[in-house]
């Protein structure tokens, strides 16, 4: 438990502080100064800080795609399942705005092999989003957009929060998922009756 808690530990304060200084600007001198552990225990869990950021990477991206196949494979209309969707992808990337940082901004900082994975997974992310869209074309409730061009928008709208949104606003993350959800789904135009 200890080693898992401690590992956790290391992650957390990295994302921290890559996503507020940038990977490159951060050392692991600084990570263990501000766990108050040394180098040494540092590299007993990680072999490099590219490792360590990979992992920060990896892990919000595997979390959120494992709540959003569950979602893909509700039994609940397309429409539900799009809405779900977009309010579990927005409030999860609001409240995990660090790793959000990273996975925009440092994917150019990983090796090859690293850099591969993701790319993977960021395949399967567009994916899925993708069948929830043709579930929808199926029934006629989609409007004739390319579909890539829609799961992008969404996905666009969504990764720019970093720059804007801040949690401690008057719009909690909760609130700013129904936003989305209205917009992408409605627009933002009240016609009279």
């Amino acid at each position: 438990m200890e080693n898992k808690n401690k590992y956790n530990q290391i992650l957390e304060e990295a994302a921290k502080l890559f996503a507020k200084k940038g990977y490159k600007a951060t050392s692991v001198k600084e990570i263990a100064e501000k766990l108050n552990i040394t180098k040494a225990t540092i590299y007993h869990y990680f072999s490099s800080k590219e490792e360590i950021l990979f992992e920060i990477m990896n892990s919000a991206m595997d979390d959120a795609l494992n709540d959003l196949q569950k979602i893909a494979n509700m039994k609940i209309s397309p429409l539900e399942k799009l809405e779900e969707s977009l309010r579990f992808y927005s409030k999860y990337y609001v409240k995990k705005q660090e790793d959000l940082i990273l996975l925009v901004n440092e994917l150019n900082s990983l090796n090859e092999k690293f850099k591969e994975i993701l790319i993977e997974k960021e395949q399967i992310y567009v994916n899925l989003f993708k069948s929830i869209l043709t579930e929808l074309k199926n029934q006629g409730l989609l409007k004739d957009i390319p579909l890539t061009i829609i799961a992008f928008t969404f996905f666009g709208i969504v990764h720019y929060t970093i720059k804007w949104y801040k949690a401690a606003g008057e719009v909690n993350p909760e609130k700013l998922s129904e936003y989305f959800v209205e917009i992408f789904t409605k627009g933002i135009i009240q016609f009279p009756i």
